[in-house]
């Protein structure tokens, strides 16, 4: 069988401002919409996550409880239980954010 042949077919919904870009595009270069997908396409290669998509989900299953846990220590030292915790309270508080924000970037690229 011929390899150049196209043998599968992808349906791809466009906006109406996207759809434009790729007509323009058509008419001046003389090749079809579905010919400018794929060459744009393949001249690059597609970037791999630093972190897969089921494994940020697993991940940020457990900070969420980790957070669910940080919230009622944070309430506890709000009615002053636990005294002396704000400065490393805050910290952690800031560092766990910046981890969940963190993975919620690698896990889109």
């Amino acid at each position: 069988m011929n390899e150049t042949k196209s043998k599968y077919a992808a349906c791809v919904k466009l906006t109406i401002k996207q759809y434009n870009i790729l007509k323009e595009a058509s008419v001046h270069t003389g090749r079809s919409i579905p010919e400018l997908l794929r060459k744009s396409y393949s001249k690059r290669p597609v970037r791999t996550p630093i972190v897969s998509h089921k494994d940020a989900l697993s991940i940020m299953r457990e900070l969420k409880r980790i957070g669910n846990n940080v919230n009622q220590i944070a309430m506890r030292m709000n009615r002053g239980i636990y005294e002396d915790w704000h400065p490393e309270f805050k910290i952690f508080c800031n560092e766990f954010s910046r981890m969940y924000q963190l993975l919620v970037a690698y896990s889109k690229k």
